[in-house]
């Protein structure tokens, strides 16, 4: 029984999360124009953040809190986080191949920062004053291209191959 409870806690935290990825994933293989990944990139992005989301969002949370004092729960729900935090470093990785994401950032730690910020945005969701989707939309948008994106005239920094 226990086994079942933790297989249903890993799926309700990763499964959304991963289609997310996918989606992502798709697109950074394909062959289209920068812009237009980047257009597809801001899209799921926007879809992430959208408050018909927040069910999920909650459960991805109540799931994170049901291992409290629970260290079998703990191991496998630790598992379906690493493989989120995986599948968000492969979206960093070709994004970076393909010159959109900056090259110095280190893939896993810019995924785990992009589960944080998704995972985060249940915040939002209990505001009893929520600001506008739009004006959240362009922050996290202003946000993920100062931090993760290259500009398209800008030259890729010099990265150690130690």
């Amino acid at each position: 029984r226990d086994g079942l409870v933790a297989a249903a806690q890993a799926e309700r935290f990763a499964g959304a999360v991963e289609r997310d990825f996918a989606e992502f994933i798709k697109v950074l293989e394909s062959d289209l124009p920068r812009e237009e990944v980047l257009a597809a990139i801001r899209s799921v992005m926007t879809a992430v953040v959208r408050r018909d989301r927040a069910e999920n969002r909650l459960r991805r949370t109540t799931a994170l809190a049901g291992v409290h004092g629970r260290p079998e729960l703990e191991s496998v729900l630790s598992e379906a986080v690493a493989q989120n935090v995986d599948s968000a470093a492969r979206v960093v990785e070709l994004g970076q191949k393909k010159g959109i994401f900056r090259p110095e950032l280190d893939p896993r730690a810019s995924g785990t920062l992009m589960l944080c910020m998704a995972l985060g945005y249940v915040v939002a969701d209990f505001d009893a004053r929520p600001v506008a989707q739009d004006d959240l939309v362009d922050v996290v948008d202003k946000m993920v291209e100062g931090a993760f994106l290259l500009k398209a005239d800008e030259t890729p920094p010099a990265v150690d191959q130690e």
